[in-house]
């Protein structure tokens, strides 16, 4: 496969790897909007306003992050990189420190974030995520 072949036109659509992993960022972010939503909501409900004005703002930053990825910013791809692996080594850290191991939906969260790291570090995404010239 040559060089020019790899390389997407800037009007291109990701490419399927590519795709996957910003579907399992947007994935991460449902999950992580359920936690801060039951945290204000379910057992406290005493500032339902600051509630929604942080899920708003987090929806914001995160769409922003997503459209980043989108849009073959690869300063986003990297900072995913970085951002995925800080996180999975702090849970696993405090897991091991608190000497006990995450449960399955721990299991599960780790492993869709090493996905996104695998995914964005592949040869297709770093191709892909290469600026175009011109």
């Amino acid at each position: 496969m040559t060089e020019s072949a790899l390389v997407a036109s800037p009007s291109s659509t990701p490419p399927s790897e590519v795709k996957i992993a910003i579907y399992l960022q947007a994935v991460l972010f449902l999950r992580f909007t359920g936690v801060v939503a039951y945290a204000f909501f379910g057992e406290t409900s005493g500032h339902p306003l600051a509630a929604v004005l942080i899920l708003l703002f987090l929806a914001a930053i995160w769409s922003l992050w997503i459209c980043g990825l989108w849009w073959r910013r690869n300063w986003v791809r990297w900072f995913t990189v970085i951002f995925h692996v800080v996180v999975v080594c702090d849970v696993l850290r405090a897991d091991l420190v608190h000497g006990r191991g995450p449960d399955l939906l721990g299991y599960v969260l780790i492993a869709t974030q090493v996905a996104i790291i695998v995914i964005f570090l592949r040869p297709v995404a770093s191709h892909w995520y290469r600026r175009q010239a011109g």
